[in-house]
């Protein structure tokens, strides 16, 4: 099993790419390379860029395959991509507790893989001195035994497996930002943080497994799991106090609890009778319950021995659900350790404000993963749940999940990945440069004139002052240059690139800043009359008239007609100061949109779809990140690229246009009709967003009229309001009125050049003359008097330097 990573510059690059490689793989021999042997090339021997593909396959077969369903478009499981212009994620390494051991985990990786194997063999070394017979015998034994499901065997087990598999990761590159485990696991967390070496963790564990192992069957007691609240169950068990307790809080709603069994079975029948769902747990021993008693003292006096230190990276503390402090580096930590539940609800809460986005699980099963995510109920970010090992697929696994960190942007070792076999570099194809223009163009440094100021908005760039201007009157002109706008041509309809709507309200939004004197403006009868087509129109006015309440404007485009300069108008509308609360007409409760609209899944697929109606957003309008939709309805979560962060906009026209994208979600899928907005009579925007917003719209009418409108609503993740449209106006769209010419062009006239033969005849006599030819020694001075002379006329020859040669008469030279 091997992974092939494939990276480029662009999506179109990659895409590039895949087709070299897919070439490479079907038509070129390549019999005498390994799959082994490309995976490995392509790896070390290549940049890593951010537009990312890895794929996972046991043959060049395989690969071929997925390249040509690649190529084709076909959806198919296996290549995963990603881009990683956002920030890389931070990784918290999730450690498994009792319950998920069993016999043979890790046995491919112990057979295969190095860094496992040494790591392994080491703890089973430490051991001997803690155990009756070998780790190894335990975990892979000869012949068929389940002594791993003995308490004493399971806890150094299961701790010494998952140590071995987190140098593994740490081998590939893959280092935690914060570690934790839960219950048991908390032991090996602690020791990859480095609160104490490895072999005082394995004497740690061995002893407690040993301890709780020698207590007396009558004090195995049971666990279960209750679907309920912790305020409840402590209520239902508040009457069992001394002999049970609440073992684990694994989530919002899943509670487990341990302790004496006819208590524990007394408590379950109370609970069912209040139809409250209950589930036993198959476990040796009541953990973390009033049973455990009896083993802190003797616990204690061995956790007094160890030598402990403050962790190296953060560590959440299973006693707290908050980051440790001094107290983990006191053998006191580790006894009540035992004894008081695991708060794994609060620790997953805790990762989440550390800004933590990617979970992987050091464990044989993954476990943790489902009820993380259980704990983690804000669906407005987008997390990463990454298994290490299957029961049924171990190495795989971690391939397919390494694959899935690479693609996020995390450095791989791929070095040491591929350190287990020996592997030759070998020739593969080279990266698809998309041979772009880079010349620079050299520009004339806009210069205020004296009558104007130059802005530093791009769109506004210079307001003019004129005596023709009106009292009240203010006007800004702007050059639209493709390459300091460059974004603004990836926005195309038909097949041209047009001025979005969301640039026109940029543009006002500006001006309104500066003459409203806030950034709360709303605006009224907005119309957008004409598209703007940015091929043919480069310079732009705003005007803005005082109405006493606030402005009417108008933006035009200039155009020369037969060398003189037209002015179009493109849109018109007010603004005024804007409302002071938003309106309550839509909710915006971006939880309840979410639970309630089905998410679309595949946001490429979305903009495919748009395509084929003649809407192609190139990659700087490609904004949106995740959608909720069904017919008439649509949420959308936008984010604006990175590189477009760094500028001075209110809305950045590509953030408010991907807003406005959503519209097209409302639309039913089967719709072959194109809409655009041209109208909003009431559109107020309160504040300037951040770079990421969620846009919410409701559509009003049936598709397939002429006309329909839209309510929309523009929100902050934590549900603020940045601005509202009500009763925004759709139109169908017709290419006709964006492709069609100026009648003048059809006017000129064509130089058309034809051919003329040369009349026969004679020269016509020339008065004659005499001529002077200053001439060189290239011989034309010399056919030009002999041409002369068939023509009766006397030439006289001057060259221009000496010569031995002897002139003929009618022929000198100087010097």
């Amino acid at each position: 099993m091997f992974g092939i990573t494939l990276s480029a510059k662009s999506e179109k690059a990659l895409n590039a790419l895949t087709q070299n490689y897919l070439t490479y793989l079907t038509f070129l021999d390549t019999t005498e390379y390994s799959l082994g042997d490309i995976c490995y090339s392509a790896a070390t021997g290549r940049s890593h860029f951010s537009h990312r593909l890895a794929m996972i396959a046991n043959s060049k077969a395989e690969i071929r395959q997925q390249l040509d369903s690649l190529v084709k478009g076909d959806k198919i499981t296996g290549p995963i991509q990603g881009d990683t212009y956002g920030s890389v994620p931070k990784i918290a390494f999730l450690f498994t507790g009792q319950g998920s051991q069993y016999v043979d985990m890790g046995r491919e990786l112990y057979e295969t893989q190095p860094t496992f194997r040494r790591v392994l063999q080491q703890c089973d070394e430490i051991l001997h001195s803690y155990l009756d017979r070998p780790l190894l015998s335990i975990l892979y034994p000869n012949e068929p035994e389940d002594i791993i499901n003995l308490t004493a065997y399971t806890q150094p087990a299961i701790f010494a497996f998952e140590y071995a598999l987190a140098e593994l990761w740490k081998s590939w590159g893959i280092i935690p930002d914060v570690v934790m485990g839960h219950s048991v696991g908390e032991y090996v967390a602690a020791c990859v943080a480095g609160v104490f070496s490895l072999e005082d963790g394995l004497k740690l564990i061995a002893t407690r497994g040993k301890l709780i192992g020698k207590l007396p069957q009558e004090a195995h007691g049971k666990m279960v799991s209750v679907m309920a609240s912790e305020e409840l169950i402590n209520s239902a068990i508040a009457p069992y106090g001394t002999k049970v307790s609440i073992a684990a809080v694994n989530g919002p709603q899943s509670i487990v609890i341990s302790g004496d069994s006819p208590s524990i079975d007394a408590i379950v029948t109370e609970l069912q009778a209040k139809e409250i769902k209950t589930r036993e747990l198959t476990v040796s021993h009541a953990f973390h319950s009033p049973l455990m008693e009896p083993v802190l003292k003797p616990f204690a006096q061995v956790a007094a021995e160890v030598t402990y230190c403050s962790p190296q990276i953060p560590l959440i503390s299973n006693l707290t659900g908050e980051q440790v402090t001094d107290d983990v580096t006191t053998a006191n930590h580790w006894v009540n350790h035992i004894r008081q539940p695991v708060r794994f609800a609060d620790g997953m809460n805790t990762l989440q404000k550390m800004g933590i986005k990617c979970f992987v699980e050091i464990g044989a099963k993954p476990i943790l993963l489902g009820m993380g995510a259980n704990c983690l109920v804000d669906q407005t970010e987008h997390y990463t749940w990454l298994p290490s090992i299957r029961t049924d697929a171990e190495y795989s696994t971690l391939v397919e999940s390494l694959a899935q960190l690479y693609v996020r942007g995390l450095k791989i070792n791929w070095q040491g990945f591929f350190s287990s076999e020996h592997h030759r570099k070998v020739v593969l194809p080279t990266y698809p440069f998309q041979r772009e223009r880079c010349w620079v163009e050299v520009q004339q440094e806009r210069v205020a004139r004296k009558s104007s100021k130059i802005s530093a908005h791009p769109l506004l760039q210079e307001r003019i002052y004129s005596s023709v201007l009106k009292p009240g009157e203010v006007q800004f002109e702007a050059y639209l240059a493709h390459n300091d706008l460059a974004y603004l041509l990836d926005h195309r309809a038909f097949g041209q690139a047009i001025m979005p709507a969301s640039a026109y309200f940029e543009m006002v939004l500006a001006a309104g800043n500066q003459l409203l004197g806030t950034p709360s403006i709303t605006f009224k009868e907005v119309a957008i009359e004409k598209a703007l087509k940015l091929e043919e129109i480069q310079t732009v006015q705003l005007v803005l008239n005082s109405d006493g309440e606030g402005y009417s404007w108008q933006i035009f485009g200039l155009v020369f007609i037969d060398e003189e300069p037209t002015w179009t108008r493109y849109a018109a509308g007010k603004i005024s100061r804007g409302k002071e609360e938003p309106t309550s007409e839509l909710n915006t409760d971006l939880t309840t949109i979410k639970t309630r609209l089905p998410q679309h899944q595949d946001i490429k697929a979305f903009y495919q779809q748009v395509a084929t109606q003649e809407f192609v957003y190139e990659s700087n309008f490609q904004n949106l990140r995740r959608l909720w939709c069904s017919e008439g309805e649509a949420l959308g979560q936008i984010n604006l690229a990175k590189h477009l962060l760094n500028h001075p906009y209110h809305w950045h026209p590509a953030l408010l246009d991907g807003c406005f994208q959503v519209i097209l979600a409302a639309l039913p899928t089967d719709s072959s009709d194109t809409y655009l907005p041209v109208a909003y009579p009431d559109f107020t925007f309160w504040e300037d967003p951040d770079r990421e917003v969620f846009s919410y719209v409701k559509l009003h009418g049936q598709p397939g009229q002429e006309t329909l409108k839209a309510d929309l609503q523009l929100v902050g993740k934590e549900g603020k309001v940045y601005a509202e449209a009500i009763g925004l106006q759709l139109k169908k769209a017709r290419s006709q009125s964006l492709q069609q010419k100026e009648l003048w062009k059809d006017w000129l006239c064509q130089v058309a050049w034809k051919e003329v033969k040369k009349p026969v005849g004679t020269l016509k006599s020339v008065k004659q003359g005499d001529w002077l030819i200053l001439a060189d020694r290239t011989g034309l001075g010399k056919n030009l008097a002999e041409l002369l002379s068939i023509h009766e006329q006397r030439s006289h020859v001057v060259y221009t330097d000496k010569t031995d040669q002897k002139l003929k008469p009618g022929q000198d030279s100087l010097n």
